[in-house]
């Protein structure tokens, strides 16, 4: 059977090393802007590092944000492996968060018409971060063992709503500026130290479930989510710029879950510009919060 082609964008959050070691055949870039100038977003961070984009945040008051994806770089992309006469299925990022999927849906509409005899599918993961991330590699392992493109797409629809994610931003500011929260609630909330508990529901939206204050309180309420998870041999923790945050995280985990592996990861800059630096989460499979 001949090998697919695997294509992801920004949102997975890949290192370099990550997109080789996988063998991830195409990538899109997805881009962020700090005060009007625009970066595309690399695993090798090649224009700009998640680093230094918070320590703009914290240091500045530099305006950041993301546009809509361009879909001539969609195409760019895809249109490269269909020309190998490679059958592609690109892993995108939810529709929830970003226009990206729904842009990649329309080229993929006409790719398909332009290469009749190939295979294109485009998933909507409903996913972000590290929770794309978790997707991706047990379809590689799939592809390793000789499944076919189709079987892959149909487990990635059968599971991708089992992805959850939990998270807590530290500046509340981040979330109004994208529209996430109300002025007001951002002056009272960062005034009285709250921190709101979000999580990711089934239609890839964020949802503020609940609101914590100080920071060992946000802890025990991201561990305490990890009752409805399916198994705990697999749990991933990323963070934004907030390596002790994300230490401190896993340690309360530990307290009160037997874990098999913690697998940390840093949030890029296309959905750290929204976040802010200081947001930690954890992300396991399991069942989301409006799926019970």
């Amino acid at each position: 059977m001949e090998r697919f082609a695997i294509v992801v964008d920004s949102s997975a959050d890949l290192t370099q090393e990550q997109y080789d070691a996988m063998h991830i055949d195409g990538f899109i870039p997805l881009s962020f802007s700090i005060d009007g100038k625009e970066y595309l977003s690399y695993p090798d961070e090649r224009e700009l590092t998640a680093e230094e984009l918070y320590a703009t945040l914290r240091n500045t008051k530099a305006v950041v944000g993301t546009s809509q994806p361009n879909p001539g770089r969609i195409e760019d992309a895809l249109e490269a492996l269909l020309r190998q006469g490679k059958d592609v299925l690109y892993i995108a990022f939810t529709s929830g968060l970003s226009g990206t999927c729904a842009s990649a849906q329309l080229v993929a509409e006409d790719l398909r018409e332009r290469y009749p005899g190939q295979k294109l599918f485009v998933v909507d993961t409903l996913c972000a971060c590290c929770g794309v991330a978790a997707l991706i590699e047990p379809v590689v392992k799939m592809r390793e063992a000789g499944c076919s493109i189709e079987d892959a797409r149909d487990w990635l629809e059968e599971n991708k709503r089992r992805v959850c994610h939990w998270i807590s931003v530290d500046d509340l500011g981040h979330l109004y500026r994208g529209g996430r929260l109300s002025a007001a609630g951002a002056v009272v909330g960062t005034a009285l130290g709250i921190k709101p508990i979000i999580d990711l529901n089934s239609e890839g939206k964020l949802i503020t479930q609940e609101k914590v204050r100080g920071k060992n309180n946000v802890y025990a309420a991201l561990a305490r989510h990890l009752e409805d998870a399916d198994n705990l041999d697999v749990i991933y923790i990323t963070h934004a710029g907030a390596p002790e945050e994300a230490k401190k995280l896993a340690e309360t985990i530990k307290k009160n879950y037997k874990v098999g592996e913690i697998r940390y990861s840093s949030i890029g800059p296309v959905v750290g510009c929204h976040t802010g630096p200081g947001t930690i989460a954890v992300v396991f499979f399991g069942t989301r919060s409006d799926a019970k």
